[in-house]
Order: C-alpha cells, then sequence, then structure tokens
C-alpha cells in the first residue's frame, strides 16, 4: 500500500499515479482489477474533461496514464446494459 501525505496535493498523486502505472497492461497484469477500475474513475474525469487544465496536460503529457484510462474506458464501454459482458470485464481484486 502507498502511504500519500495528509496534504497531497493533486500533481503529486497524480505523479504517483504515472510512476504505478505500467506502460503496458493493467496495474497487477493483463487483466484489469477494481484497483485499475478506481484510477480510471479519478484519471478519467480529469482526461476527459473538455476543458483544458493543467491536471489535464499532465495526464495528456503521460502516454502510460492515457493507455491505462483508453483501456479501461474501452473494457467499460463493451459491458451491456443488463451487466453481460460482450468482450471482457474487470476482475475482483
Amino acid at each position: 500500500m502507498i502511504a500519500l501525505p495528509a496534504l497531497a496535493t493533486p500533481s503529486s498523486i497524480f505523479r504517483s499515479l504515472a510512476n504505478l502505472i505500467p506502460a503496458n497492461d493493467y496495474l497487477y497484469g493483463p487483466n484489469p482489477t477494481s484497483f485499475d477500475a478506481g484510477i480510471y474513475g479519478f484519471v478519467a474525469n480529469i482526461y476527459f474533461y473538455p476543458i483544458e487544465t493543467p491536471l489535464k496536460q499532465f495526464v495528456v503529457s503521460h502516454a502510460n496514464l492515457i493507455r491505462h484510462c483508453s483501456a479501461i474506458h474501452a473494457a467499460v464501454g463493451s459491458i451491456a446494459q443488463d451487466g453481460s459482458a460482450r468482450r471482457r470485464t474487470l476482475t475482483s481484486s
């Protein structure tokens, strides 16, 4: 587990995530886990926000964050409304 300072700045949190996410695969290997889903929820709110911000510029400048976010976005988009998977689903951790 990673201990973050109580007053961590958003940029330091994103820097930590950028250091954790591998260039390929997901946080713990070739299949996404609930940890990847949590990271996606955090990063996607910045990455898909239509206004340029310093945090968005940081995310966009890290190919691994963009790849991870896009891969989870595609995986979530492949789950049908009834919850059945069309391609693959996230695995529990």
